[in-house]
């Protein structure tokens, strides 16, 4: 069955997304991304990725690149089976977590809140060994459900507030598989946009 194109004719929430497919300034970049969409579809377990793309282009970007960086380092990215080892998942914003269903709970936990939340690399991935390094920054509204994974408190339903953050995310990867993701964000800079701490 022959693969979609990433980039579809139409308006799209995403201005990156119609800028990068419309723009002839971006054709290379469009040529560029289209090819690692190519690749990366035939492991992509989501099945909604191409819709989410016209909302969430850098992150769903970010997503396809790292896939391509793993592959070019021999790592086989194999979609996940059921003997996958469980993941080690900690950031300092959000209680840790082990094991990809709590992993996967806790994402959509984070959605129903943020529903525009999106992150993107902000430098190139870093490599060595069994490890791969990325810089980002991301962030949302919280224009849904109450939220109360913080260290400072609870966000009752819907306040409008914006968190726009940065930080560090170090994955391990075992036999073409992530085992752990440990990041360092700047949780002090999202509690104060929240309102869930004040002070200098």
């Amino acid at each position: 069955m022959p693969i979609r194109f990433l980039f579809q004719p139409g308006t799209v929430p995403d201005a990156n997304y119609m800028m990068v497919r419309d723009r002839p300034l971006f054709a290379y970049n469009k040529d560029l991304i289209e090819r690692m969409w190519q690749e990366f579809a035939p492991l992509c377990p989501d099945r909604h990725f191409l819709e989410d793309a016209k909302t969430h282009f850098h992150a769903r970007t970010w997503e396809m690149y790292l896939a391509h960086v793993l592959s070019g380092d021999g790592f086989a990215l194999d979609q996940p089976s059921s003997d996958a080892p469980d993941i080690r998942f900690e950031y300092s914003l959000h209680a840790p977590l082990r094991g990809r269903d709590a992993v996967r709970a806790f994402a959509g936990k984070f959605r129903a809140a943020f529903p525009d939340l999106n992150f993107w690399g902000t430098a190139d991935l870093i490599a060595e060994g069994d490890y791969v390094v990325g810089q980002w920054e991301g962030g949302g509204t919280h224009t849904g459900d109450a939220f109360d994974d913080m260290p400072g408190g609870s966000l009752p339903a819907k306040t409008g507030k914006v968190m726009r953050f940065t930080g560090t995310t170090v994955l391990k990867v075992e036999n073409g598989l992530i085992t752990e993701e440990i990041g360092l964000d700047d949780g002090v800079t999202v509690l104060r946009q929240l309102g869930l701490i004040t002070g200098a």
